[in-house]
This record gives structure tokens, C-alpha cells and sequence, in this order.
């Protein structure tokens, strides 16, 4: 049924006249036995302000930390010595990073845009390493880490155990192919 804008309009106005008409006589007004009902006045707004204070969107609620906090908590040696990059791979046509952390049990499939912790978003993705930002801090984790190239001093105790393993011809020294008589027979 398609009726008129005009008549529907008419038809509210004349429902919200009756309910407003109606609504103005109630018994509790009227003082015919139910007693009149009053809210408890409002706490003041000060005492919300630890709900105000907690960010709706974050996964732990808790409040931001100061810049200079997150500044000093988000440094390059520390997200290197607690995560490791462990794979990239694509899923559908969206490339995701694998982390694993180095001394516990927690990993992570991240996107682009997705925050590994409390500091540190996922900024970027490439075929063998991962961008993380927090802040003004950048960091470039690969996938495969370089080693430790720098010689490392051998300690004197250890040299000396060395020698004595090789005075008697044990294992000190890796086995060296013999050569073979070949016999022309």
C-alpha cells in the first residue's frame, strides 16, 4: 500500500499527540496509591575517569604509556634479544610474517598494520625481512640473521686441553682420507 508522505506525517502527529496526552495522567501522578519512583542523584564524573582513561580498542585496556616510557622500553637490541623472525609466507594475496618468541612459547601471524606488542606495529613486509616501528624507532628484522663473524678469543684452559688431545692423536684432528694402493691386475 503506498499512502501519501502528508497522510503518514498527519497520522504520527496525531499518535504523539494521543500518547503525550495519555502519558501526562498516570496514577503516580494522580497520587492514587504507587508512590513516586526517584532515581539516586548521579555520582560525579570525576569518579569515571579511570574508565575514560583505558583506550577502547586495545587489546589489554591499559592506559597509554608516556612517549618518554615508550622511547626508552622500544629499543632495537631489546625486541632482537626477546623475538625472532621465523617465516614469511603468503596467504591469499596477503603476505604474512611469523614470529616466535626467543625465551618463551608465544608466536605471532602478523599482517601489515598489526601490532606485535603494546609497542611495536608491523609496518612493512619483503621477501626475507620485516620493518617493525614504534614511535620514531625503526627496526629491520631477517629472516635469516647474519652470524657472529667476529673471531672469539679461546680461552686459556681450553688451549691447553686442545694440546693434549692432539699430543696423543685423538680426536683433535679430523680423519684424513688414506690414499689407496690400486693394483693394476
Amino acid at each position: 500500500m503506498n499512502y501519501p508522505i502528508g497522510f503518514l506525517v498527519a497520522v504520527l502527529l496525531l499518535f504523539g499527540v494521543h500518547t503525550s496526552a495519555s502519558a501526562e495522567t498516570t496514577p503516580a501522578d494522580s497520587g492514587e496509591g504507587l508512590p513516586a519512583l526517584s532515581l539516586p542523584p548521579f555520582p560525579p564524573l570525576s569518579q569515571f575517569n579511570e574508565i575514560l582513561e583505558r583506550p577502547l580498542f586495545s587489546p589489554s585496556r591499559r592506559p597509554a604509556a608516556d612517549d618518554n616510557a615508550m622511547l626508552g622500553m622500544a629499543t632495537a637490541e631489546e625486541l632482537r634479544e626477546q623475538w625472532k623472525l621465523t617465516g614469511i609466507m603468503l596467504v591469499g594475496s596477503e603476505f604474512k610474517a611469523m614470529l616466535r618468541q626467543r625465551n618463551g612459547d608465544q608466536h605471532r601471524i602478523l599482517g601489515t598494520g598489526m601490532p606485535l606488542d603494546d609497542t611495536w606495529v608491523l609496518t612493512e613486509i619483503h621477501g626475507n625481512d620485516i620493518l617493525l616501528e614504534a614511535g620514531d624507532v625503526q627496526v629491520l628484522m631477517q629472516l635469516r640473521e647474519p652470524r657472529d663473524t667476529e673471531p672469539r678469543e679461546v680461552p686459556a684452559n681450553e688451549r691447553t686441553e686442545a694440546k693434549d688431545e692432539g699430543a696423543d692423536g685423538a680426536a683433535s684432528q679430523p680423519d684424513e682420507p688414506q690414499p689407496k694402493e690400486v693394483s693394476n691386475e
